[in-house]
C-alpha cells in the first residue's frame, strides 16, 4: 500500500515536472522569435550547415586510414568501428539508421531503469536530448550505456555494471563514471586486474606497429587538447564553471581570457582539485554513499570542472533524475529535481559578445554552473542529512 501511494505521488510530479520543462522550454525556443533579441537558438539548431556535423564529422572516406575522420578526428577504438559501418555513401540515409538506432536504444536503456513511460517521456522531450539531436552527438550512446551501468547496481550486478561503462569508455570516455565503483573494489577486483593486464599487453603490443603507435599518439593529443581549449565557440553552449569564471573575466576586462596564462592555468588546478575531492568523497563514505549521491556528484563534477562540457554533456544528468524520480521524494529530492530540470530548460536570453569572441556567451554559459554548485551542496545537505536512511 505504501509502495503504491509513493508511485502515484511520484507520478503526479513527474506529470508536473513534465509540463514545466515543456512549457519554459517553449517559451525559450520562441523567445528570439518573439521579441526578436538575443540568441536564434532553434536556427542553430535546425539549420543546414551545422546540423548533425558531431556525426558527419566522424564519418569514413572509403579506403582511407582509421586514423583520421573526415574532419581529422581520432576517435576511441569503438567509435571507430561504429563510425566505419555507418559511413556509407549517402551519409543522409546513415545519419537516420544511426539515430534511429541510437534513440531507441536510449528509450530502451531509460525504461530498463525506471521503468516509468512518464520519465522517458520526460527526458526525451528535454533540451540536452533535443540539442544531442541536432549536433548529431553520440552522447545518446553514453548515457544510454550509463543508465545500463547504474540498472545493473540497481541489482547488485556489479561486474555487468563495469561491463557497460568498459564499453562506454571505448565508444567515448566520461572517465568519472568509474569512480562509481570504488565502493566495490573486492568484489570486482579480479576483473578489474585482467582488465588492467590485458590493457596492457595490447598497448604493448601496439609498439610494434607504426599505425597504432600513430593513431594512440593522435588520441592522446586530441585528448588532451580538447581536455584543456577555451576559445571562441567553446562558451557559447558550455556548462562548465569556466563559463562562469570567463563572464566574470568579460566583464572587468571587456574582453574574454584566451590569451591570460594564470586563467588557463587556474581552470586545469580547478579540474585536478575537482577531480581529487570527488575521489576522496566517494573513497572515504564507500561503505554509506548510495547511487543517486554518487551518480549526482559525479555527473556534476565532470560537468562543473571540465575545461568545456558542451549542452549535450547535461544529458548525463538524466541518470540521476530517473534514480531520484523512482525513489522517496521528499523535499530536498523535489528540490534537486526541480534544479535539473532548470538545467534542461535553454536560456538563450541573453548573449555576451566580444572583440575577441564575435560567437559569444548565453546566459546558459553563465548561471548553469551555478545550478550544478546548488545540485551539489543539495546532494551532500540530503547525504549527511539523511545517511542513515537512504540505501543504494
Amino acid at each position: 500500500m505504501k509502495s503504491n501511494r509513493r508511485d502515484y505521488k511520484n507520478g503526479r510530479v513527474i506529470i508536473q515536472f513534465t509540463i514545466l520543462l515543456q512549457l519554459l522550454s517553449l517559451f525559450a525556443y520562441c523567445f528570439y522569435f518573439i521579441f526578436n533579441h538575443r540568441y536564434p537558438l532553434i536556427n542553430f539548431m535546425i539549420a543546414p550547415v551545422g546540423r548533425l556535423d558531431d556525426f558527419y564529422n566522424s564519418l569514413y572516406y572509403p579506403a582511407e586510414s582509421l586514423i583520421f575522420t573526415k574532419a581529422n578526428f581520432t576517435l576511441y577504438p569503438l567509435s571507430v568501428l561504429v563510425y566505419k559501418i555507418f559511413s556509407f555513401q549517402n551519409i543522409h540515409l546513415a545519419a537516420v539508421i544511426f539515430f534511429s538506432i541510437s534513440i531507441a536504444f536510449f528509450i530502451y536503456a531509460c525504461f530498463r531503469l525506471t521503468k516509468n513511460w512518464l520519465i522517458v517521456l520526460l527526458v526525451v522531450t528535454s533540451y540536452p536530448f533535443l540539442f544531442t539531436l541536432a549536433r548529431g552527438n553520440n552522447e545518446i550512446l553514453l548515457v544510454s550505456l550509463g543508465m545500463l551501468c547504474y540498472e545493473q547496481l540497481r541489482r547488485k550486478k556489479v561486474n555487468g555494471a563495469l561491463g557497460a561503462i568498459v564499453i562506454q569508455s571505448l565508444v567515448e570516455p566520461f572517465p568519472t563514471y568509474l569512480f562509481q565503483f570504488i565502493p566495490y573494489l573486492k568484489r570486482i577486483k579480479k576483473n578489474l586486474f585482467m582488465l588492467v593486464c590485458s590493457s596492457l599487453i595490447f598497448l604493448s603490443g601496439t609498439l610494434f606497429s607504426p599505425s597504432l603507435r600513430m593513431y594512440f599518439h593522435e588520441l592522446l593529443v586530441q585528448g588532451a587538447s580538447y581536455s584543456s581549449a577555451i576559445g571562441p565557440g567553446t562558451t557559447l553552449h558550455t556548462s562548465s564553471l569556466s563559463g562562469t569564471f570567463q563572464f566574470i573575466y568579460l566583464m572587468m576586462n571587456g574582453v574574454f581570457p584566451y590569451n591570460n596564462v594564470i586563467f588557463l592555468t587556474f581552470t586545469r588546478i580547478l579540474f585536478i582539485c575537482g577531480m581529487l575531492s570527488l575521489i576522496w568523497f566517494i573513497f572515504y563514505y564507500r561503505s554509506k554513499i548510495d547511487l543517486t549521491t554518487s551518480s549526482l556528484l559525479i555527473v556534476s563534477s565532470y560537468t562543473l570542472f571540465f575545461a568545456v562540457t558542451f549542452d549535450y554533456r547535461l544529458l548525463h544528468f538524466s541518470i540521476p533524475l530517473c534514480l531520484l524520480l523512482i525513489a522517496e521524494l521528499r523535499k530536498i529530492e523535489l528540490s534537486l529535481c526541480f534544479l535539473i530540470i532548470l538545467l534542461f530548460i535553454p536560456k538563450p536570453f541573453l548573449l555576451f559578445t566580444a572583440a575577441n569572441n564575435t560567437i559569444g556567451e548565453t546566459l546558459g554559459s553563465i548561471v548553469n554552473p551555478l545550478i550544478i554548485i546548488g545540485i551539489i551542496i543539495l546532494t551532500l545537505v540530503r547525504f549527511y542529512r539523511y545517511q542513515p536512511y537512504i540505501k543504494g
